[in-house]
């Protein structure tokens, strides 16, 4: 259920905001296009889907979230981890004001009450991994 709510979160905003493409996809964009050949698009799936949810993880749910707020009260952990996440992803000022702020706000809110509920950083990193794959599928699809 938690899964569906965050691919839901994922995407309203940006049908009823619709943009052309937030900084952090022109990033990735650049990445890409600047990539040696197909390995340099084998190693950013990898550090995408793979390695980036692992590490972002660790940090934002199982530090912060245990680290600082072990009695948070009015889930006080999930909405400073989830505001961190989201600061973290957004690459200037101007994307604060963006629906991909709050795409990025609402998925760590859903990683955050995975956490939460479950007591396990494993279920967070599995989820935010079919998240990133969900996110590059058509690149996975194109060189599957």
């Amino acid at each position: 259920m938690t899964f569906t709510i965050m691919l839901k979160g994922n995407f309203w905003p940006l049908q009823i905001f619709p943009t052309s493409g937030s900084n952090n996809e022109q990033a990735l964009s650049a990445i890409i296009s600047y990539g040696q050949g197909p390995f340099a698009i084998y190693g950013y799936l990898i550090w995408v889907v793979l390695m980036a949810p692992i590490f972002e993880e660790l940090f934002f749910r199982l530090i912060l979230m245990t680290s600082y707020f072990k009695q948070s009260l009015f889930y006080i952990d999930v909405l400073f981890s989830s505001f961190c996440f989201m600061a973290v992803h957004m690459h200037s000022w101007s994307d604060f004001g963006t629906p991909f702020a709050l795409t990025f706000f609402i998925t760590g809110i859903s990683f955050g009450l995975v956490f939460k509920w479950t007591k396990s950083i494993i279920w967070v990193i599995l989820l935010h991994m079919t998240n990133n794959a969900l996110a590059n599928w058509d690149l996975i699809e194109a060189f599957i």
